[in-house]
């Protein structure tokens, strides 16, 4: 088990309802399981899933960069340059950025601050 997934599994009981951290719109960690979360999304609660592999190797790439990283998310199956939304849409094509912050956040993974929404590793922890 890696770091984020033991600090996502510490913090989190299924199902949780968390709120974006811009807009204040409920979402739902639906599933926390050996495959990875599912957070439902939007009115529909629209499923996601997030696999530990993808979720595991977003330290690496908010390292991987100079500064705050912007969230971005874009409805499309390709993300802004430069952004977590990039980043995860070679993982899943949905724009789940902003919703993933809150939860990488709310487990301690990441700081964020909001004006457009950006992120960068929590400096109380070695990754």
């Amino acid at each position: 088990m890696g770091p984020v997934e033991q600090a996502i599994r510490a913090k989190f009981k299924p199902p949780v309802t968390l709120c974006t951290l811009a807009q204040r719109k409920p979402f739902q960690i639906s599933v926390i399981d050996s495959r990875g979360i599912v957070l439902l999304l939007g009115i529909q609660e629209s499923p996601v899933r997030l696999s530990w592999e993808c979720l595991e190797s977003i330290p690496a790439f908010l390292q991987s960069q100079p500064d705050w990283v912007p969230a971005g998310g874009a409805h499309s199956v390709e993300g802004e340059p430069g952004t977590v939304d990039e980043f995860l849409k070679g993982w899943v094509k949905t724009d789940v950025a902003r919703w993933l912050a809150c939860v990488l956040r709310d487990a301690g993974i990441v700081e964020v601050i909001d004006g457009p929404l950006r992120l960068r590793l929590t400096q109380a922890r070695v990754w």
